[in-house]
């Protein structure tokens, strides 16, 4: 299954939960819990927001790191890029997300 689309099959899944919506981060199609966004699908891979919990995470997951956008600009360190070979694991990841964007919204 291409990367976007499971990217869409967990956003749809989520939004059917109560507080969640679908948006849009750095023109990306994103996903917002009580009007936060933890996570969202960017050049192939899979962001997630997990704050305190992103260096565990990226731990897991080898070739994962923080989100870097900026070329001038340190990384993100509270937001985890999570590449397409462990897409398998990105449902688990956004629902963590979403409980950590709860929990701090």
């Amino acid at each position: 299954m291409e990367t976007e689309a499971i990217f869409n099959r967990i956003a749809e899944k989520l939004a059917a939960e109560e507080g969640v919506s679908l948006g849009k981060m750095m023109r990306s199609p994103a996903i917002k819990v009580q009007g936060k966004v933890f996570a969202f699908f960017h050049k192939g891979a899979m962001i997630f927001k997990l704050d305190q919990q992103t260096d565990l995470f990226m731990a897991k997951f080898p070739g994962s790191g923080y989100l870097s956008p900026f070329k001038n600009k340190p990384p993100m360190k509270g937001w985890l890029n999570v590449p397409a070979e462990f897409s398998d694991n990105w449902e688990n990841l956004a629902f963590e997300a979403m409980k950590t964007t709860e929990s701090i919204a």
